[in-house]
C-alpha cells in the first residue's frame, strides 16, 4: 500500500511538472511564434477570422481595405448575429461597414475550433481559394493552425494573430489571465494528440 502511494505521489509531480514546463513552453512559443503577422503568400485573396473578440474581425476588415478584391469569412458568429451588430461591435466607419456588406461572409454553424476549420475548408474550396489569411487571438492561433492543417492541408496559410486588448499574454499573472492560457494549453495538447493519432 505505501509503495502504491509512493508511486502515485511520485507520478503526480512528474505529471504536475510536466504540465508547468509544457505551460510555459506553451507561453514562449506564442510570445516567439504567434507575436507577428506573417505574411508568405502575397496573392492571398481569402481571410479566415474566427471569432471571439472584435479586434479579429476588424483586423480582417482592415486586410480588405488594404486590398478590395479579398473576400472574408467570419467563421461561428451565432445565429441570430447580424452584419449591422458586427458592424456596431467594431465601432465600423461607412467604408468598413460597406466592406462588410459587399465582401464578407458568415458562418453560423460553427460552435468550435474544429467547426471553425471545417466551415473554412467548405469556404475556401467553393471559392477555389489555395491560400487565406487566418485571423484569430494569439493565444488561440496555435490551436487553430494544427484544426486548420489537419481538416485542410492543401491551404496555405498568412498568419494573422490579434492581441486581444487585454492581451492574456502580457497580463498572464492576472488570474482570469493565467486560467484562460491554461485552459487555451490544455486543450491544445488534447489537439495535437488528436492529430497525431489520427
Amino acid at each position: 500500500m505505501n509503495k502504491l502511494f509512493i508511486l502515485f505521489k511520485l507520478f503526480s509531480i512528474c505529471l504536475g511538472l510536466n504540465l508547468i514546463t509544457g505551460l510555459i513552453s506553451f507561453i514562449i512559443l506564442i510570445k516567439n511564434d504567434f507575436n507577428k503577422e506573417k505574411f508568405i503568400y502575397q496573392n492571398t485573396s481569402s481571410i479566415v477570422v474566427a471569432t471571439g473578440g472584435s479586434n479579429r474581425i476588424l483586423r480582417g476588415v482592415q486586410l480588405i481595405e488594404e486590398d478590395l478584391k479579398r473576400k472574408m469569412l467570419i467563421t461561428g458568429v451565432g445565429k441570430g448575429i447580424s452584419k449591422i451588430d458586427i458592424a456596431s461591435a467594431i465601432n465600423a466607419n461607412k467604408v468598413q461597414t460597406e466592406i462588410l456588406e459587399c465582401c464578407v461572409d458568415l458562418d453560423l454553424s460553427a460552435t468550435n475550433t474544429q467547426g471553425n476549420a471545417h466551415e473554412a475548408g467548405i469556404w475556401l474550396k467553393k471559392n477555389n481559394s489555395s491560400s487565406s489569411f487566418l485571423v484569430t487571438a494569439n493565444y488561440h492561433m496555435p490551436r487553430l493552425i494544427l484544426e486548420f492543417s489537419r481538416l485542410n492541408p492543401k491551404i496555405n496559410l498568412n498568419i494573422v494573430p490579434v492581441k486581444p486588448d487585454m492581451d492574456p499574454i502580457s497580463n498572464i499573472y492576472l488570474p482570469n489571465n493565467f486560467l484562460l492560457i491554461s485552459k487555451e494549453f490544455l486543450k491544445f495538447i488534447l489537439t495535437k494528440a488528436k492529430v497525431i493519432l489520427i
